[in-house]
């Protein structure tokens, strides 16, 4: 998310306000599809509890879901962002 953000020069100090403006700009506008909402948010509760749960497990199965949806969120802002650069060069 960061990254996209990034092309317009805007950050925030807190994953959370980037999730949150991500929301909002990207994907309630429908530049990115809904389906990454849940993608990031499932993302972020992994890593959430994986830092702070002393006795996290994450399944097999979780796993290869999490690595299906990080390809799918590469794709989708590669898509993003190669948009922007053509945009850009058009101007």
């Amino acid at each position: 998310m960061r990254s996209v953000l990034a092309l317009s020069s805007i950050d925030f100090s807190k994953h959370s306000a980037v999730g949150a403006y991500f929301r909002k700009e990207y994907i309630k506008t429908g530049i990115f599809d809904i389906s990454m909402s849940d993608i990031i948010s499932e993302a972020f509760d992994i890593r959430s509890d994986s830092d702070y749960n002393d006795y996290f497990v994450i399944s097999k199965k979780e796993v290869e879901e999490q690595i299906s949806n990080a390809h799918c969120r590469t794709w989708n802002m590669e898509r993003k962002m190669k948009i922007t650069e053509n945009e850009k060069k058009t101007v």
